[in-house]
């Protein structure tokens, strides 16, 4: 964009010497370097060169959409910055929830263990017993 305006500046003498003709035709206008064929008497355009002033307020516009664009791109960076911060954070989250899950699950899968195991022991004493009883007393059918 500077580029352009700076473009525009070098060539606003040129612009000053040379001349242009508003024409219009079958109701469109059109801007030309040479007269118009078909209203031969039409007259050059007085074209104006900017003052220093509107030239200095064109900089200064152009300067602060510069720096409109620089600050919305930092906004941008910083906001995209932020998006992968929060995913980072969720999928650590998660991470942490998963182990919390694993531990949970282990150490119910150990407690379930365990009380198999009692649960098998006592059906064995009882079994025993009940057999003792059987042998001794012929009690064991209550068993």
């Amino acid at each position: 964009m500077k580029n352009v305006l700076l473009t525009a500046l070098l060539l606003m003498p040129a612009l000053a010497t040379a001349q242009a003709y508003k024409c219009t035709i079958d109701g469109v206008t059109k801007y030309q370097s040479s007269p118009c064929a078909k209203n031969p008497e039409s007259a050059p355009l007085e074209l104006k060169i900017p003052s220093e002033e509107l030239q200095a307020k064109m900089r200064d516009q152009e300067r602060q959409r510069d720096q409109y664009w620089v600050n919305h791109q930092k906004a941008e960076a910083e906001k995209q910055q932020a998006i992968a911060a929060a995913e980072r954070d969720r999928i650590t989250y998660e991470m942490e929830l998963e182990r919390e899950r694993q531990v949970i699950n282990t150490r119910r899968d150990q407690l379930w263990n365990e009380h198999e195991v009692d649960r098998t022991r006592y059906e064995q004493d009882r079994k025993y017993e009940c057999s003792k009883k059987d042998a001794k007393n012929n009690y064991g059918a209550g068993c």
